[in-house]
This record gives C-alpha cells, structure tokens and sequence, in this order.
C-alpha cells in the first residue's frame, strides 16, 4: 500500500496532490487547517475536577451533560451529537431548561454555524436574566462560543471584559480562543491552576502560534495530570513545533532528528488511537497530515488510519480517495489527473491513447509528460525528444526541470547523444531560477536513477549534496541515490564518511549492508564484505540480488561458493529476475548438476516460451566452459516432476514434448499429462514404432533425457521466434568433409559483423569507441584487434610536457597491449608507471584463454577460406608477445 500512495502523492502531485503542483512539492510541513483550536475535546475543557458543569444543569439535563461530556473525554464527537440531537427531537425538555442545553452544545463544540444565529439572542437573554454567578459564567462562555462561530471576536472580547466579575469557565474561552500572546505569556511557564485552565493556555499559545511555549507547558502538564486531551494537545504542539523545524523541507531531506521525532510522533498517536479506539478525531488531523508529508513513512499508523477511513475521510478526501484505490481499487473517489494515473496503470487502451495524445501535440502541459515518462516506454520518449515538443506551465523553472527529466529518460539507443546535453540542461534548470530542494523529492529521484543510467554520478552527487542533511544524515531513498552516486564516481572518502555516519541509523536497512560490502569488497577486504552481505541476508533471506553478490565475494574469497549455492532455496529463481539466473549460471559450474537441471527443467515445464531464451543460453554458456563430459551428466528419466522428453511424429508433424506427473504445470504443445491419451500411447511405444489406434498415427522416434528436451526445444523455439534481434541462430551442420567446410565458409560469411568503414577510418574518432564497436564484451581482444588491423586509422595523440611532473601513472589495457606489441615492453616496466587489479586480471584473463590447449576460434582469411587458430599458434606467432615465463597463467 505504501508503495502506490508514495508513488501517486508524490510521483505527480507533490505534498499536496493539487493540479498545477505536480513538479514543485511545496507543502513540506505537517500541520493543517485541521489542528484548529476548536475545541472536540473532552468535558475537562469546560468541567474539570473543581468545576462540574454538570451540576449547574438542570435535573432533566444532568444524566444527558455526563453522559455527553463522558463522549467528548473519549474523543467520540458523533455519540456525543447523537444524544444532544435525541433529547432534542423528543422535545421532552422544559422550556425553561432549552438554553442550558444549547449552552451544553456550544462549549462542548458541537454547535455549528447554521445554528448560531436561532441561538445567539436566546443565549444573550439566558446571561442578561442569570442571577447566580455560576450560571452566568456559564452563558457568558457559551455567548462568548456563539460569537466566534459568527466570526464576530470583537464581540467574543468585549462580551468578556465588560463582565467585572467573569467567572471561571468563561476565563477558559477567553484564554482558548482569545487571550493575546502577552496575556498568555503572562500566565506563567509552569501548570498552574486547574487542569482545565492549564488545557486552555496550551491551547490559546498554539492559536497565537508560540509552539514552543506550548510545547514546554504541555509536557510538564501531561506529566503531572496524565489525561487523554493533555496527551493529545502535547502532541498537537509537537506537530507544530516540528512543522516550524522542518522549514519548508521535504521530510526525505531533513535532518536525522527530526526523522526520529515524526517516527517517535507517530508511533504515539498509533497508540493513542488504538486506546481510544479511533473515536478521537484530533488524532486523525495529526495522523493523515503526518502520512501526506511523510509518504506514509509509518506502516502502523497508515494501517490504523485505513481501518477508521470512515472518521476522518471528510476531512481529507484526496489521502483517503488513495487508500480506497490502493486497498480496494476503488477509484471512484479519485478525480482528475491522480485518477488518469490510477486507469493508465492498467488499461492498455488508456495508455494507447495518452501515446497518441502526446505525440501528436507540440506543445504539452508538465502532467502529460510526467504521464507519459511514467506510463509510456522509452521509444516515446525519444520521439518526443526528437520533435523538440515545448513544454507549458507558466514557471519556467519546472518546465526547465521536467525538460531535463525527459531527456534523462531517453533510451539506450539515443543514450550517448542526449548524454552530452544533460549537463547543459541542469545549469538552464539553475539558471532559470530553479531549486531541487523545491522539487517533488519523488521526480528528483527519478531523474537521478536516469543520471545513473547514463553513468553521470558526479552530476547526482551536485544535485543532491545541497537538499540533503549530510551533518546529520540518514538513510532516505533520496540518501541512497547519493551514496550509490559517491561509490560509482569514485568519491570514497566521502563515501566511507558518510556510509560511517549512517551506521546506527541503517542496522535493519539490507540496502546498506549491501553497499556496504561493495565498498569493502572493492577494497579488498574480502572477510569484511562476507560478514557485510550476510547481514542484507539476515534481513532478507531470499533477495536474490544479495544471494549474488554473496557468491561474488565467495569467488573473490575462493572458498565456499559450491556449499553456498547448493543452500539456496531453488523456488527463488525464477525466469523474470535477472539475478536469479546469474545465481542459476554459476551453479552450473559449482554444485551438483542434478540440482540444475530440476531447476532448469522446472524453469521450462513453468513456461516454455517464455524460458526458451534462458534454458538455451545458460546450456550454450556451460558447454563453452571448461567442465569435463563427466561432470554433465543428464538423468535420463523423472527430474522433478518430469518424467522424460519424447521426439515423435504425429501424422506427419514432427514434435517434442516433455511427459509430467501431476497437475503442477499446465498443459500445452511442450508439455503432456502422463495421464493423458498422448502420453500413455507414446510411452508405451519401444523406439521407432509406431501406433495406428487413433485418427492419426503415432510414431516414436527416441526417449529423450527431460533436460536434453528442454534445451532443445528451446532452441527450436527461439529459432522459430527470431525476427532479427536475437543474436542466436540455430544450424544444421553437414556431416564432414567438403561439404561442411564450404558450409561453414558461408555462415561466417554471412555472420560476420558488418562495420562501418567510414567510423574505423575517421582518425577523429576516438581509440576506445573504435574498440567498444569491435567488441564490447572482451576489452583486450578489442585493444588486440584494433591495434593489427593495418585498416583502422588511430588518431595520434599530442604529446605535451606536463606543468608538474606527476608523482605516478596509470596504465590502461589499450596502453599496455600496445606497448607490448611495439617492443617498448622491457623500458616500459623501468617506468614509474602503475595498474589496477582490475586491468592485472583482465590481461591474465585474457592470457590464459588465448594460449589455453582447449582454445580455438575459426574465422575467414583474406581470401575468404576458412581458418582455425588454436592456442598452440597463438603461443608460437606471438611468442616475443608472450614471454615462455609468463605463458599459461
């Protein structure tokens, strides 16, 4: 639930989900209209242990006036009307006792302003007939009440202090609703008096707005009259105290403090709201402001506040109209903009016509870009980047930022061309005026994921160093955009500093043990980065993203991984989480195989489609390894739930299928029920016979291991579904001879990549691009390549002399392979010249692959004949290349 109010308070509309205010979250505080000082509270406020209304009421009123002001002390405002209004329409009242029960009604709240100007002449008639002081004082208070709901204060305060003698309920409207800041001053710094009096100086300070004041007496109050209303107005006070702190900030940028305190502030009112058993409606106008502000930072009090929608609702129908959609998927309370954002999420038909919408248009409000970078996919995007569309919104400060979020969002393809312009559009953003602490914290962080993607981290680290509370930091969603922005750019002293300082704060985060370890892994603290990511784990046991990383570190370690992977729990892989089939792929390599090939064959049965891709890649990843026959062996029949694969013809179509047991897996062209017709005629059938009982004849060709069948027909699968961007293709190689030379000639012919001459001739161009298009999977084999080809012009570099002579160097792979190549290598080494680990193991890496007994590559000479180099040739034509004590590793 959390997730979708965050995302639909914030993501468009900021604090307040208004039209027009979907960029700038500017209503960063907590309080609300709703902490008026209307008093809801209980009968304390006007009849406290020295005071008792009650016993100045009439008989036929006394039972009502407890009854009622035992209501209000519980918070609950609606028994307390519902009994008011039955007296009243029973008419069993005497007529003389009518405006002791409208006085009843006005101090304790519960007349409205319809009613005001029937009861102000009667209540004005009521004082100016009281004979006793007591009943005077209470028509005063009640006039004094009836005039502030007519908004007539002039009138409220002179009604007061043209009585010589106002008693004590009417000095507690007074200091409540009237009282200046200097005469509430004056009423001292400790509770003094009766509670009742103590209540409505507290109240009378936060009208008058000296939270601070208020704050201080309510919590020695509370502590010395440990009432409900003291504990609620205590926290009322706190609210605004903290509001004040907050100065205007997003709650995701202030400071640890207060984080703590609105953590601490809501885990009372939880309380304090289960107590009163979600009667007191004060609570709910501290609770759904502090959720709106927070992005309902406290599941406690979200969950609390959805079970009494009911109460408060009215008073705050856009936060309640999100719990009804995100609980219910009732959207019939949203309106607007929100509501779109609800409907696109989940019609295809809704998003359709937003696409045409905006890319039929020039000129675009901000929603329907925020609409279409939410909603629509990159393509889009890129489109509307490309039309160069306008952007309107009367603040060209949130037109400059939505600008630069959109052309953050574009894809991969257009990555390297919009990349160069993001830096020049974040100074237009600061230049037309703008602010990220005054964006939407939800669309800043959007656009840094964005920045991510283009590898722009110090620009993130720029944009956020200056919103965040970095002297007091703690682990915000906005917090971990800055850290990842720090690691990735290389910032690590800033990055150990401040990971240091999160530390007390981020105990139960598995987000920072992750980092963490990263961080202590790229150090080479290896032990350090185990006992790091097994703390993420502790917190969240089948998070496959730390499983991996996990393994990671037990392959730097080089202990332990095949014991590790054997422990994981298989169900926690699955087709659609990346990770999860990393996990799966080193399996392969370190734990026994009959465990893959269930989770495989599992994988497949599930969906053969859809896994037709990673069945088949991960089996053609594992066979270019290095692992001997023995080692994969296949069962040949009952893996899982699978019984064994069957090749068969049926009439004259060729099929493949797997026979399952049970009812786990449902049923298709791939998959048969043993129990079905299919499958008992088929396994009963010897290989190569045939079976005429039916419409069409059956014939068996062979029984196949149920893995080998899920690897095949995966193949067959992706083969059929490639319609040009799989770079997968499936051949049907002769048997030998001529035949298969000449066939092999032609396919790597046909599959060898076509380069663009007029980039790999451009001298302007740069070495690295030149090697990324190469090759970017294998950086030395690129650097190699790049550096033999006579064809490929290389751009000769300056050389200038340095203003200071640097302490070291740092050589790179290019540098390093192109030295050896010229001979230079010997004078080369005598330099002061230094490399990463990194760059060490991947020349190692590379090394060990080319001169390895097991490797081979074919390929085409010149002339267009096929060509197989071992590692036997490569040692022998680059023997000065690769020195006879460096060769094998």
């Amino acid at each position: 639930m959390i997730k979708s109010i965050i995302k639909m308070t914030h993501s468009l509309f900021g604090g307040g989900g208004v039209e027009g205010d979907n960029v700038a979250g500017n209503k960063h505080h907590l309080d609300s209209n709703h902490l008026s000082q209307q008093h809801t509270g209980s009968g304390d406020n006007v009849a406290g242990s020295k005071y008792q209304l009650q016993d100045l009421m009439p008989d036929d009123l006394k039972e009502i006036s407890i009854e009622v002001y035992s209501d209000i002390g519980r918070g609950d405002i609606h028994s307390a009307k519902t009994r008011i209004n039955t007296v009243e329409s029973t008419g069993r009242l005497g007529k003389e006792s009518h405006p002791y029960l409208q006085a009843l009604k006005l101090i304790s709240g519960l007349t409205d302003h319809s009613e005001a100007e029937t009861i102000h002449p009667k209540i004005s008639r009521a004082l100016a007939d009281s004979a006793s002081p007591k009943i005077k004082d209470v028509f005063l208070a009640s006039l004094i009440r009836v005039r502030l709901i007519l908004k007539d204060e002039e009138g409220a305060i002179h009604a007061y202090k043209s009585e010589k003698d106002a008693g004590f309920l009417s000095r507690c409207q007074y200091l409540e609703f009237l009282a200046s800041k200097d005469e509430l001053k004056g009423t001292g710094t400790e509770p003094a008096g009766s509670d009742v009096e103590v209540l409505a100086t507290i109240r009378g300070l936060l009208r008058v707005d000296e939270f601070s004041a208020a704050l201080k007496l309510a919590g020695k109050a509370k502590n010395i009259y440990a009432d409900h209303d003291f504990e609620v107005v205590y926290f009322q006070a706190l609210c605004k105290q903290i509001s004040v702190d907050l100065n205007d900030r997003a709650f995701w940028f202030v400071e640890k403090r207060l984080k703590d305190q609105i953590l601490v502030l809501c885990n009372n009112i939880h309380k304090l709201i289960v107590k009163s058993e979600g009667r007191d409606k004060r609570l709910f106008n501290i609770a759904v402001p502090i959720l709106s502000y927070s992005a309902s930072a406290s599941q406690e009090l979200s969950d609390i506040c959805w079970k009494y929608v009911d109460k408060w609702q009215e008073d705050f129908p856009e936060f309640s109209a999100l719990l009804y959609a995100t609980e219910n998927k009732d959207y019939s309370y949203l309106e607007g903009d929100i509501k779109q954002n609800f409907l696109l999420s989940e019609n295809e038909s809704k998003r359709s016509e937003l696409k045409k919408k905006v890319l039929s248009s020039d000129v675009l409000d901000v929603v329907d870009v925020l609409l279409a970078l939410d909603h629509l996919d990159s393509s889009v995007v890129d489109k509307l980047i490309g039309k160069e569309i306008s952007i309107d919104n009367g603040d060209e400060s949130i037109e400059k930022f939505v600008n630069l979020l959109l052309f953050s969002a574009s894809s991969g393809e257009y990555r390297l061309r919009n990349k160069k312009d993001i830096p020049d559009l974040i100074q237009d953003f600061y230049d037309s005026g703008g602010d990220f602490k005054q964006i939407n914290p939800f669309l800043v962080i959007k656009l840094t994921r964005n920045l991510h993607r283009h590898e722009l981290y110090s620009e993130v680290c720029k944009i956020l160093e200056d919103p965040l509370a970095l002297e007091d930091p703690w682990l915000s969603p906005v917090m971990r955009e800055y850290l990842i922005a720090l690691y990735n750019s290389s910032q690590y002293s800033s990055f150990h500093k401040l990971i240091s300082d999160l530390h007390n704060d981020a105990q139960d985060s598995s987000f920072y043990w992750s980092l963490k370890s990263h961080y202590q892994a790229n150090k080479g603290e290896f032990d350090k980065a185990l006992n790091s990511i097994d703390q993420a784990i502790c917190l969240e046991p089948n998070a496959t993203q730390f499983l991996l990383q996990k393994a990671r570190v037990l392959l730097s370690l080089g202990k332990g991984i095949g014991e590790f992977l054997d422990s994981i729990d298989i169900s926690v892989i699955s087709i659609d989480d990346d990770d999860s089939i990393q996990l799966l792929a080193m399996m392969y390599h370190f734990v026994n195989f009959s465990k893959v090939e269930e989770v495989v064959v599992g994988l497949f049965l599930r969906d053969p489609i859809r896994s037709s891709k990673v069945v088949s890649g991960l089996h053609l990843g594992f066979s270019m390894s290095n692992k001997t026959a023995e080692q994969f062996v296949p069962t040949s029949r009952n893996v899982g739930d699978a019984v064994v694969g069957l090749a068969f013809n049926k009439g004259n179509k060729s099929s493949k299928a797997i026979v399952v047991e049970g009812e786990k897996y449902p049923s298709n062209q791939y998959v048969i029920k043993a129990s079905s017709d299919l499958a008992e005629k088929l396994m009963a059938l010897s290989e190569g016979s045939m079976d005429k009982s039916g419409v069409e004849d059956l014939t068996l060709h062979s029984k196949i291991p149920p893995y080998v069948a899920a690897f095949q027909i995966s193949c067959e699968i992706r083969q059929e579904m490639n319609d040009g961007s799989d770079a997968f293709f499936m051949l049907q190689v002769p048997e030998g001879g001529d035949e298969l030379v000449a066939f092999m000639e032609d396919n790597l012919r046909r599959l060898s990549p076509r380069r663009s001459e007029e980039v790999f001739a451009d001298p302007n161009i740069p070495l690295l691009m030149k090697g990324n298009a190469l090759n970017s999977q294998g950086v030395c084999k690129s650097a190699l390549e790049l550096f033999v080809d006579p064809s490929i012009s290389k751009m000769i570099l300056p050389v200038e002399s340095p203003g200071q002579e640097s302490l070291e160097y740092i050589a790179d792979v290019y540098t390093i392979i192109y030295v050896c190549l010229t001979g230079l290598a010997k004078s080369f080494c005598r330099q002061n010249i230094q490399y990463t680990e990194e760059t060490k193991r991947l020349l190692k890496e590379f090394r060990g692959t080319i001169t390895s007994p097991e490797y081979m590559t074919l390929g085409l000479s010149d002339s267009g004949h096929l060509v197989r180099t071992l590692g036997e040739d490569i040692e022998r034509d680059f023997k000065d290349f690769i020195p006879p004590h460096s060769r094998g590793g």
